[in-house]
């Protein structure tokens, strides 16, 4: 894989500013071809720009390298050494690691979405997401399953077909990383019936309060 250089970053940032864009992803895909470069990811708003984020993130195989933001002056944004303008991201660097200091908050709302998956409760799991929040994995035929917050609340609170079976539980927090004062992104595992799934749930804090803007999940079968 070739890094991108400032060439080619200049003119994916022009080509976003013409198409309207806000935000751009430089993203590193470990699976392409050892000659080919680094890919553009535009973002139309700043929960846009997060959600992509937590989609690549969710990738084993990608990262996300820089950030740009296409509203402010790129040869400003060229001349830093990493280019991170995520959304809620402080300017001041030596600031940054405040916001790493409580992440009380977010636990909370994590432990509320341990609870509500265990015990199949939609009222518990409504309190999780913000109300635009999107929940994104694989369907049927590896199609893209994407839910609102109505359809997946009420998918929770439905009574599972067939016998009720019972399961040891099963949850963990394997990260949380604040990408600005009021957004974060945790990496968590769970159980629900016999699927163990690993979830990206990337948070936004809404008028001071904490919640799940939009979620990335795959699940592998595990034996009862």
């Amino acid at each position: 894989m070739v890094a991108a250089g400032k060439k080619e970053i200049r003119e994916w940032f022009v080509k976003g500013v013409e198409r309207g864009k806000k935000y751009m992803l430089v993203v590193y895909d470990l699976m392409d071809a050892p000659d080919e470069m680094d890919s553009p990811y535009y973002a139309d708003s700043d929960a846009d720009a997060v959600d992509t984020y937590c989609a690549v993130s969710s990738d084993e195989f990608c990262s996300v390298m820089e950030v740009y933001d296409l509203t402010a002056d790129m040869e400003e944004q060229l001349a830093e050494k990493r280019a991170w303008r995520l959304p809620g991201l402080p300017d001041d660097d030596d600031d940054f690691g405040e916001v790493f200091m409580d992440s009380t908050g977010i636990k909370d709302v994590i432990q509320m979405y341990f609870d509500a998956s265990f015990e199949s409760s939609g009222e518990k799991m409504a309190q999780v997401f913000h109300d635009p929040a999107h929940i994104y994995g694989h369907g049927d035929n590896g199609a893209l399953a994407d839910m609102d917050k109505a359809f997946f609340v009420k998918l929770v609170g439905s009574p599972r077909p067939g016998p009720k079976l019972e399961y040891p539980r099963q949850d963990e927090v394997l990260s949380i990383d604040f990408t600005g004062e009021d957004t974060a992104v945790a990496r968590v595992k769970l159980r629900v019936g016999n699927t163990l799934f690993t979830d990206m749930l990337c948070f936004m804090r809404l008028d001071n309060k904490w919640g799940v803007i939009s979620k990335v999940f795959s699940g592998v079968q595990v034996g009862l």
